[in-house]
């Protein structure tokens, strides 16, 4: 027998799951991927990746091989490594993609020459290369950090998570140069950069991301990392009136005798177990 109860203040949810002002009228594809990349992000990584080109050009004979981008050329290099990875062809050699024999990618040859692919990929930045070194003395994500602060912003801007949230972290797999690339075993990649994401556990849209370099120098970057400090940052919770949900591991030495499995229980028991506000669940 239940007793009906009302529900708390705090668990009450007002807004509902879906696309805010800025992004309820995309029409097109186009429009969505600029919600997330908008067009100030893209200028920035054409004039960074301009800037860095004229550096190198001086290691190639001829001139138009190391000539400037533009925005829609970054746009259809991004459209590109985007399909690329969709198609799960993100490790597959260049050349098997551009094949002509039925097998390859018709639209990778048609966007772009094969070494001109090859050259934006060598030359994309995301800053200022030549001041890096100095801005990576108060934080280790210098090379991306004005490009990712300028994403998880849209993703905020763009979407209205649902009553579901979750937080989590997830491996990119990642195998290039990086003081924080991550070694986990029980990951398929194994090797990669660990991130902590807030999504809606319906529609999974990201709202926040926080990707974890291990220890950031001393200055504004500088936080803990501990998963406590990590889900107060992407989200506080019970100050913004929500409760969450969440496994408990059988080891952690908070959980009392009773509510551990036990044999001898009756099938499909559940136990509770109550403390200020916090709820305990064993099933």
């Amino acid at each position: 027998e239940f007793l009906a109860t009302k529900t708390k203040k705090k668990n009450i949810i007002k807004r509902f799951p879906a696309p805010k002002a800025g992004a309820r009228n995309n029409t097109s594809e186009i429009d969505a991927f600029l919600q997330i990349v908008d067009v100030p992000m893209i200028e920035e990584i054409v004039e960074r990746t301009n800037m860095y080109i004229n550096y190198k050009r001086l290691e190639y004979e001829r001139e138009r091989d190391a000539k400037e981008t533009s925005k829609t050329e970054v746009m259809a290099l991004l459209g590109l490594l985007y399909l690329l990875g969709y198609k799960k062809h993100n490790h597959t050699n260049v050349l098997e993609i551009r094949t002509t024999d039925g097998s390859g990618m018709e639209i990778a040859r048609t966007v772009m020459s094969y070494k001109r692919f090859l050259f934006l990929l060598r030359c994309l930045c995301f800053d200022n290369k030549f001041t890096r070194i100095e801005r990576r003395k108060q934080d280790t994500l210098a090379a991306i950090r004005s490009i990712f602060d300028s994403f998880v912003k849209n993703c905020k801007l763009s979407y209205s998570l649902g009553e579901f949230v979750t937080i989590d972290e997830k491996l990119q797999a990642f195998r290039g140069r990086c003081s924080f690339v991550q070694y986990i075993p029980n990951k398929p990649a194994k090797y990669g950069i660990k991130m902590f994401a807030l999504c809606d556990a319906k529609t999974f849209c990201t709202d926040n991301l926080e990707i974890y370099c291990v220890k950031q120098p001393e200055g504004p970057y500088m936080q803990s990392n501990s998963p406590t400090d990590i889900v107060n940052k992407l989200q506080c919770l019970f100050e913004r009136k929500l409760t969450f949900l969440g496994t408990m591991r059988q080891n952690k030495r908070e959980i009392p005798p009773d509510f551990l499995p036990d044999k001898k229980r009756k099938v499909h028991s559940v136990l509770f177990g109550f403390q200020k506000e916090a709820t305990l669940v064993s099933f």
